[in-house]
């Protein structure tokens, strides 16, 4: 349970850095960083949702990830 919710944080901090990265990208290796946040990002977000409630963890991703 504990595990679930540090990889949502975790996953939020990606998030943060992908959604940064969409905006200041303009080499190829920003691209790369931006792409692997991503998968990283909604790969946490999938792990911690076999054990946690999808609806909490939801709205805890997208409060804090607009709020990064």
């Amino acid at each position: 349970m504990k595990s679930g919710w540090m990889g949502i944080g975790i996953a939020i901090i990606f998030e943060v850095i992908w959604v940064s990265g969409l905006k200041h990208a303009d080499q190829w290796w920003a691209w790369l960083v931006t792409f692997g946040a991503i998968f990283v990002s909604f790969r946490l977000f999938i792990r911690a949702s076999q054990t946690l409630p999808v609806g909490t963890l939801y709205t805890v991703f997208t409060g804090l990830g607009t709020a990064g």
